[in-house]
């Protein structure tokens, strides 16, 4: 893209194609982190990955949203919103599901060579 930082001055800069992070919506990102703060003192920073069953937090993650429905803002146990409770457990299935892609993608890179 070509931005104008300052006026009557193009700047090139070739991020086409590239992910956009800013695009993150800033509030619900710190309110999951609050979630993962949460998570991480009372079970352990990164122990979502010591589970075998990622369906578990798609469980989870529906049980906060069926509460967000019924008119639950808050979980009563962090005080957070249950739709970032929701988020935390989708994004653990979905790294999971990315990591196991990943492995499988170089295993079969490996077993061509």
């Amino acid at each position: 893209g070509v931005y104008a930082p300052v006026a009557g001055v193009d700047i090139v800069k070739h991020d086409d194609g590239k992910i956009r992070p800013e695009l993150l919506p800033p509030r619900a990102l710190e309110e999951v982190s609050a979630v993962l703060a949460h998570g991480a003192a009372k079970y352990g920073a990164d122990n979502w990955h010591k589970c075998e069953d990622p369906s578990r937090y798609v469980g989870a993650a529906l049980r906060h949203i069926l509460a967000h429905m019924r008119g639950e803002t808050n979980d009563l146990e962090t005080g957070r919103l249950h739709l970032a409770h929701a988020i935390c457990g989708l994004a653990f299935v979905s790294e999971s599901e990315l990591m196991r892609n990943q492995n499988q993608n170089q295993n079969q890179n490996k077993d061509t060579k």
